[in-house]
């Protein structure tokens, strides 16, 4: 679990600095605390952590590397008030909102990420080899695209949901150790309460 969790999420964000220099992209564009606890209430009284986000990994044709994609954005991390098991229903939450530098390079990336599952099924991590499926994100923006990640021999579950609208793109996850992926609806809600903050 806790390599999927990490390929959910450090292999599609590189985290950069909080020294950085200044972003077309402000903080304030990605959902607030309470915003997130209305959809999973576990994390009501929590706090967000937030860094800054250098581009989008995403695994690359030959199902083993990764290519990178330079955007500025954010990252944010949603924790509960007290320390609790990743499940199914109390998952760990994150949202990232990037600005490509043209429209063009944004479409690239989120092309790249709804061809993943047709061109990697699977995808090998030191715990075992993990499965990825299409995942349908709801019409926001002007496009999007989604997957999910599931490790057998881990017991993780992840399901990623990304919309963009002109440079932009917005990336939800919602990540599990324990009872699979978990409401779908929830996760619906977030794809279209980010693209909401950041579009």
């Amino acid at each position: 679990m806790r390599v999927l969790l990490l390929a959910a999420v450090m292999a599609v964000t590189l985290v950069v600095p909080a020294g950085a220099a200044t972003i077309g992209v402000p903080k304030s564009d990605l959902p607030t605390q309470s915003k997130v606890a209305k959809l999973y209430p576990h994390l009501g009284g929590g706090a967000r952590y937030t860094s800054r986000s250098s581009g989008l990994f995403v695994i690359d044709t030959d199902c083993a590397s990764d290519r990178l994609y330079r955007a500025k954005g954010w990252y944010a991390a949603y924790d509960p008030k007290r320390s609790t098991a990743i499940t199914a229903a109390k998952p760990y939450v994150y949202v990232h909102v990037w600005e490509f530098r043209t429209v063009r390079r944004a479409k690239a990336a989120l092309a790249a990420v709804r061809d993943l599952p047709a061109r990697c099924p699977q995808v090998d991590l030191p715990t075992g080899v993990t499965e990825v499926t299409a995942y349908a994100v709801p019409p926001v923006g002007e496009e999007g695209a989604g997957y999910r990640m599931h490790t057998p021999s881990d017991h993780g579950w992840a399901t990623i949901g990304m919309a963009r609208a002109g440079a932009r793109i917005v990336q939800v996850g919602v990540v599990s150790s324990r009872g699979g992926f978990g409401k779908d609806r929830p996760v619906r809600k977030l794809v279209k309460a980010a693209a909401a903050r950041a579009f």
